[in-house]
């Protein structure tokens, strides 16, 4: 069992957490296109007749999401926060503690997708309102070709050496808190000229209102690019997030691609493009050793039927003469062959009684050693597809990742990862498929999952294609006045270097080379050495050398491998020099 985001706080010799009961609970989320914003207000009472000297506020976040508002009120006073060093942080929070007073603090955690504060003394009969707003991109669904949006519930129970108890212990943490006056409201906004077909909930009842956001009145004027859902309450008149509350959003035009070009309200000069690229082409399959990396540990229980059918799919869906194999893992990891076998009716039917098999009592979650293991083990003369089928509940992710990317950057190994259940880390999923050069997907018991697996699995059998580059060319009609030096823009490393250099005036490479090769004279009696600046604290001062900026920024930096059908987004701060010109469609 996850446990709950929230307020919780523990009593002295008791390791299990007691969660305050959160007596309302509004969530309004805005999706425009394909990135979503989303304002959470929470309350909680303390229901006890003492002080509570530290309460820890719990929130859990998504790969790629970031926090933008953050708001607390615990009792009748609001909390502001500044940024400091973590130990003067942590030594103004322990002093206001002593003293009695309300405070807190954020920690930085190595698990990635969970937001921490730190309250200190919460009054008696006291109430905590905390206001949270974050924003993150939405990710695909390749099941329904879709947009998926979803609010965390849960945090996923951490399987590490950092935590001391046993994963017996580990699954029964947490304590739902009271969940009363919930509401849920997801509005949805598409680029015009595109028209929304439907709304739908896996995982909730929710309510749907096509052709109006929330906001607007049920008599206001039909837009077929906008939508509305919202939660619908239990017969109790309560709404109960006890698993992740997941939207899909089905559109015409998302599998086109498209562009959207956002001028800045008050800075001059300054755009902001989003390309979203959706590759649609047809390259000769590769015949690389395919290695399944099944997730086999205590956990898994409730999720061993899923994982089944999702193996199932897998292998019957391989081509015939590929390499392939099963590395299982839980507290050991062990292969179904010492090294992958070609594939064929044999070794399909052998695999399929291993499936049959599959159960979860290897133990913990030593997902690392299973991956090393799989990379060793593979065929010399083949490039290495890995796609990790997990609930995702490890502790250390950034080990795992760190080794993942490393073993990516040669672009002959690449690494997929399918999130099963309710409250998988997406952090650890999403992480390993960008450290990889891979992509991920998720499913739940209550969703199908085949269209999911047999994207997965094209895509790891597609080219191992790398080095993109983006161009963007501008529409010389738009601005017949305008003087062009160039009607295409290159966004590459060599390029931007290059123009660096030469704004600074620099010598060639060429230049640099001859000059170096003249003798240097080691004494200059006209030499003057300058006085040496201090800072405050008595240090040298350096001086910041002069940067020229790029002519655009871009992020992701580099392009990651585009797959057929999976959308890909990519975001450009433009050249305030080329603010007037349009791009092209």
């Amino acid at each position: 069992m996850a446990g709950y985001c929230g307020c919780s706080w523990k009593e002295p010799g008791n390791w299990q957490p007691q969660y305050l009961p959160q007596v309302s609970l509004k969530a309004h989320a805005t999706i425009l296109s394909s990135a979503a914003r989303t304002t959470l207000t929470q309350k909680f009472a303390n229901s006890s007749d003492r002080v509570i000297k530290e309460t820890f506020y719990n929130f859990p976040l998504y790969d790629g999401v970031s926090i933008v508002g953050f708001e607390c009120r615990v009792g009748s006073r609001l909390l502001h926060s500044k940024v400091k060093t973590k130990s003067q942080a942590n030594a103004d929070y322990q002093n206001a503690v002593t003293q009695q007073q309300t405070a807190a603090v954020m920690d930085h955690t190595s698990m990635n997708d969970v937001f921490v504060i730190r309250l200190g003394n919460v009054p008696a009969h006291g109430k905590i309102h905390v206001d949270i707003t974050f924003v993150g991109e939405l990710k695909q669904d390749s099941q329904t070709d879709g947009i998926r949006y979803t609010l965390p519930s849960k945090i996923a129970p951490r399987y590490g050496t950092r935590m001391s108890y046993s994963q017996t212990q580990l699954s029964s943490l947490g304590v739902p808190a009271n969940l009363q006056g919930m509401s849920i409201t997801v509005d949805v906004q598409m680029e015009k000229g595109l028209v929304i077909r439907e709304l739908e909930s896996p995982s909730h009842r929710v309510k749907v209102s096509l052709g109006r956001v929330s906001s607007t009145s049920e008599t206001s004027t039909f837009e077929p690019s906008q939508a509305s859902a919202s939660v619908i309450p239990q017969q109790n008149n309560t709404v109960l997030l006890e698993q992740d509350f997941v939207v899909l959003i089905k559109a015409d035009g998302l599998n086109t691609p498209s562009a959207l070009l956002e001028r800045h309200p008050t800075i001059p000069n300054q755009c902001a493009l989003m390309a979203t690229l959706v590759p649609k082409f047809n390259l000769r399959p590769a015949s690389p050793e395919v290695v399944f990396v099944i997730d086999r540990s205590g956990s898994m229980q409730p999720k061993i039927p899923t994982l089944k059918s999702a193996l199932r799919v897998f292998l019957k869906s391989l081509p015939v003469g590929i390499c392939f194999n099963i590395c299982s893992f839980g507290s050991y990891c062990s292969f179904m062959w010492p090294t992958s076998q070609v594939y064929d009716a044999s070794s399909l039917n052998q695999a399929l009684a291993f499936v049959d098999t599959v159960d979860a009592r290897m133990g913990g979650t030593e997902m690392k050693q299973a991956v090393v293991a799989t990379v060793q083990n593979r065929l010399n003369f083949n490039d290495l597809d890995v796609l990790i089928l997990t609930d995702g509940e490890i502790f250390d992710q950034d080990q795992l990742s760190n080794f993942v990317r490393d073993k990516a950057a040669g672009n002959t190994a690449r690494f997929f990862s399918l999130g099963i259940g309710e409250s998988a880390s997406h952090s650890l999923i999403e992480g390993i498929a960008r450290a990889g050069n891979g992509f991920c997907q998720s499913v739940t018991e209550y969703e199908e999952l085949d269209r999911k697996i047999v994207r997965m699995l094209k895509g790891a059998l597609t080219p191992h294609v790398h080095d993109y580059r983006l161009e963007v060319e501008y529409d010389t009609e738009t601005e017949p006045e305008f003087e062009f030096v160039s009607d295409t823009e290159n966004f590459t490393e060599s390029e931007t270097e290059v123009e660096e250099n030469s704004a600074d005036g620099d010598i060639s490479m060429e230049e640099t080379t001859h000059s170096s090769s003249q003798p240097i004279s080691l004494y200059d009696e006209n030499f003057k050495e300058d006085d040496m600046d201090l800072d405050a604290n008595g240090k040298a001062a350096g001086k910041l050398p002069t940067i020229t900026p790029p002519r655009a920024i871009q992020a992701p930096y580099s392009i990651p491998p585009l797959y057929p059908f999976i959308r890909t987004n990519v975001f450009l701060l433009m050249d305030p020099n080329s603010s007037e010109k349009i791009p092209s469609p």
